[in-house]
């Protein structure tokens, strides 16, 4: 595998990484889902505060990737693959209005 080969799967893990972080967090359609479980812990619990924070999330979610990509190159950087488009969209979007 070449070295560009290589950068491109880290990019494309990496912006899905992003992606599942911000939909985890942040986006609506999880938000029902989040209020039935993450909500419902007390405020100042470890994993709340996981779900609250961006930088904590990210970097499991990174553990997990990187895992993943280890047992499973080609399948891992595949199902990473629309995540990764999905987030230079929604930084496209976020950044052309």
């Amino acid at each position: 595998m070449t070295i560009t080969a290589q950068w491109l799967q880290f990019l494309i893990i990496s912006l899905a990484v992003f992606r599942l972080t911000r939909l985890i967090i942040e986006d609506t359609i999880l938000e029902p889902l989040r209020e039935r479980t993450v909500f419902r812990l007390a405020p100042d619990s470890e994993l709340r505060s996981l779900f609250d924070c961006a930088w904590c999330l990210s970097f499991w979610l990174s553990v997990l990737a990187v895992i993943s990509f280890l047992l499973f190159p080609q399948g891992t950087t595949w199902v990473a693959l629309p995540f990764a488009f999905s987030s230079v969209t929604g930084l496209i979007a976020s950044n052309s209005k």
